[in-house]
Formats: C-alpha cells, sequence, structure tokens
C-alpha cells in the first residue's frame, strides 16, 4: 500500500512549518548528543551483545527534545544496554484545547459523518520510513500518546504486509496510546491481530487525556500484549513498577532475539 510512498520522506518535511530533528540518546556514554545515565543493573544482569535500538516518537505537541527529557528515568536502568533515536514529527496543527504543536498526521478536518479524518499520515509513514532506512535498524519503536497511536499503526501494517519496505521491529512501547479515530485507519486495527511485534503497554489509571478504556482497547490488537498501569495521568511515569516493566520487557527481548537469530 505504501510502496509508492517509499521515496517521498522529504516531502513530508515539507509539510511542517519547522524541520523535524533528529536526537540519538545512548546509554552507553556521553557527548553532546548524548545522555549520559546512572548504572542501575545489577551485576547477574548480562547485558545484550549490542544495544537494544529504538525509535522513540512523541506526543502531539511535544519535540524530539522535550520527550528525550520525559523519558529519561526509564534509561536509567538500561546503561548500556538501550540505544533510542529520537526524531520530531513532521506537521503542524492545531488542538481545540492544547493549542498548535507538532503531529504525526492533521487531524482538523471530519468527514461528512463527522468522524475524524487523518490528512498526509501516508507522508509520515513515508518520513519514518526513510529514518529506518538512514538510521535502522531499529528493534523497537517506544511511542507516546499520539506517538503511541502511530506506533500502533506501524504495527498493524507490518503484521498485514502493507508497511514500507523498511519498516520492520519486534517489539513496541506504548504509553498512554489509543485506537486511531479516522474511519480507514480504525478499521484497520479493527481487523488486526498483532502477533509479530512484542509489545508493552503503560496505563495511567488518572488519565484524563486518554482514558484508561482506551489504552486497553489498543492493548487488545496485540496478541499476548503487556500491561502495567500506574495511578498517575497523561505522562511517562517514573514509578519503579513501571521503570522495572520496561527494562525486564527489553531485556526479555533481546534475549528472545538472539535466540531466534533476530536482527
Amino acid at each position: 500500500f505504501f510502496q509508492s510512498f517509499a521515496f517521498q520522506a522529504q516531502v513530508c518535511g515539507g509539510l511542517s512549518k519547522h524541520v523535524p530533528r533528529q536526537k540519538l540518546c545512548m546509554a552507553s556514554d556521553a557527548h553532546t548528543t548524548t545522555t549520559k545515565v546512572a548504572d542501575e543493573v545489577s551485576e547477574n544482569d548480562a547485558p545484550p551483545k549490542r544495544p537494544i535500538r529504538m525509535l522513540a516518537l512523541h506526543g502531539f505537541s511535544q519535540d524530539a527534545d522535550s520527550f528525550r527529557k520525559k523519558t529519561g528515568s526509564l534509561r536509567k536502568g538500561l546503561k548500556g544496554s538501550l540505544e533510542m533515536l529520537y526524531i520530531d514529527a513532521p506537521c503542524i496543527d492545531t488542538h481545540s484545547t492544547i493549542g498548535e504543536g507538532r503531529s504525526w498526521y492533521e487531524f482538523s478536518k471530519t468527514d461528512q459523518d463527522g468522524n475524524m479524518v487523518w490528512e498526509k499520515f501516508e507522508d509520515t509513514v513515508a518520513y519514518i520510513d526513510q529514518v529506518f532506512r538512514d538510521q535502522g535498524p531499529f528493534d523497537g519503536v517506544f511511542g507516546f500518546s499520539q506517538g503511541a497511536c502511530v506506533t500502533a499503526m506501524l504495527a498493524a501494517l507490518q503484521e498485514s504486509g502493507g508497511a514500507p519496505p523498511h519498516v520492520r521491529f519486534r517489539q513496541c512501547v506504548l504509553v498512554s496510546g489509543f485506537l486511531p479515530r479516522d474511519a480507514k485507519w480504525g478499521a484497520l486495527c479493527a481487523r488486526s491481530k498483532v502477533s509479530s511485534v512484542r509489545s508493552l503497554h503503560v496505563i495511567g489509571d488518572n488519565d484524563q487525556l486518554v482514558k484508561p478504556e482506551r489504552s486497553l482497547q489498543l492493548s487488545e490488537m496485540f496478541e499476548g500484549g503487556s500491561v502495567v498501569r500506574h495511578g498517575k495521568g497523561h505522562l511517562v511515569p517514573s514509578d519503579k513498577t513501571v521503570r522495572d516493566a520496561f527494562r525486564q520487557f527489553l531485556l526479555g527481548g533481546a534475549e528472545e532475539g538472539a535466540r531466534t537469530g533476530a536482527q
């Protein structure tokens, strides 16, 4: 489906008022584009042979830099074992209550029945495909809120055979995620049962922007998805329970990948 968009990622950048940026954050060393973190890995936990590589997709109105800062606590227990690439969403749109901000698609328009219509999402997928091509491979994708919704869409496209050629990953972390409200992409998710991508769903019981029920609905799209809940709202939590679940999920996936020979 996306074959015709595979080489149009630069076009997507033109949709935005700003040029998309990429921010590399490695939990293994420190320099101008890197965050050095404290080591909480015990001596009994052998790290994978190479760092786990995750692509990070921020929420609406955030950007690569702000999302990197908001996820710092989750990286602390994976020193030497995790590398995350943070990228900016390529579009700009306006939310009725939040205001203007970066977005992974334009959502201001509705169809004749009043349903939300995603615009320029195909261009965004082409942009992400270029990131996979130029900066990959990635073991997984980490998404928050709107970024989690897009991550789930990528997994559904991969499962259905409709993903662009370079988008390939085997695990994802979805924080405050939700199913798409666009009818076309919502229908794809409704008929999807993703088994090729492991998933961890982080859900806030007091999330007022994305109700827990919506995140639970998203988790049902994945076969055997793991769920961890916290008592806070619409944010990336720093609770020890969530940090431990994140660490165990990623290291478990790395061990599984090593056994199966996944690259």
